[in-house]
Order: structure tokens, then C-alpha cells, then sequence
């Protein structure tokens, strides 16, 4: 059974029709944003690991498995920071995954 999450404000772009009514696009599924996160070069371990779940819970959503809903929340953050910026490349964010910001807390933590 696959949840299908409303999309909210931020992740709905707003269309016009011909007499000028707002209308949002067709819902997106929090699997996939998390296709799109993997299609973009990040991997399922590094997704693992930001949301704090193992690699097969991500295979799993990947495959239209049911999710918790901490982890939808988890899932669209993730997917809102990391896309959130027009020309933010994931798999070049990736490379810097690890690196100290402040000396002392990385990027994903």
C-alpha cells in the first residue's frame, strides 16, 4: 500500500487555467522525492543515514513499502534541503557529507 502525501504549499507549484483559477500540479509521493534524491546521485546509504533508518527501509520505499510518518516528515525535509536550491548539485553535496562545517559538526549531522 503506497501513501500518496499531499503536497504542501512549498512543494506544489500553483498552474492558471484558461479563466484564470489557481490549480496545483498532480501530488508527489515521498517515494518519489526519494527516487529523485537517488537519481541525482545520492546514495541509498547517505539517505540512510540522514534519516536514521536502515538501507533497506530506503529499498523498501523505493519499492512503494509504507512508511511512519516521522519518516515521510524525515523524507520531504531532506528532499526540501537538498533541493531546495536552484543549481545545488546532491552528488557534489555528497563529497563534502563528512567535512567539519565548524570543526566540529559535519553536514549531515
Amino acid at each position: 500500500m503506497s501513501q500518496r502525501i499531499e503536497a504542501i504549499a512549498s512543494f506544489a507549484p500553483v498552474i492558471r487555467t484558461n479563466d484564470n483559477t489557481p490549480r496545483t500540479s498532480s501530488l508527489v509521493t515521498v517515494q518519489e522525492k526519494i527516487a529523485n534524491l537517488r537519481s541525482g546521485g545520492l546514495p541509498v546509504s547517505a539517505m540512510a543515514e540522514a534519516m536514521r533508518v536502515e538501507r533497506k527501509s530506503i529499498y523498501s520505499w523505493l519499492s512503494g513499502g509504507d512508511m511512519r510518518s516521522a519518516n515521510i516528515q524525515r523524507a520531504a525535509q531532506l528532499h526540501a534541503l537538498l533541493t531546495g536550491v536552484a543549481g545545488v548539485d546532491v552528488r557534489s553535496l555528497y563529497r563534502f557529507w563528512n567535512t567539519p562545517v565548524d570543526g566540529t559538526k559535519t553536514f549531515v549531522s
